[in-house]
């Protein structure tokens, strides 16, 4: 369909993360910058996926200040 087709195929870094902060989906340029297949980055925890280390604590205390439920958001 056309809006998974956009998605997909966007050259920004798109993710979909569960209240819990677990990845449901991931495109392809997000996946090529954890440098994992897509279906391999579904469950991981997003920090873990996106981010660098040293960078993961920070992180994921970003993504667990948004409120479950809420507004997409970009981090």
């Amino acid at each position: 369909d056309l809006y998974r087709s956009l998605v997909q195929d966007n050259p920004a870094m798109i993710a979909r993360v569960a209240a819990d902060g677990g990845v449901t989906f991931a495109n392809d340029t997000f996946a090529r910058a954890a440098d994992a297949p897509p279906a391999d980055l579904i469950g991981r925890p997003f920090a873990a996926a996106a981010a660098a280390p040293a960078d993961r604590p920070r992180l994921a205390d970003a993504v667990a200040a948004l409120a479950p439920g809420g507004s997409p958001a970009q981090v």
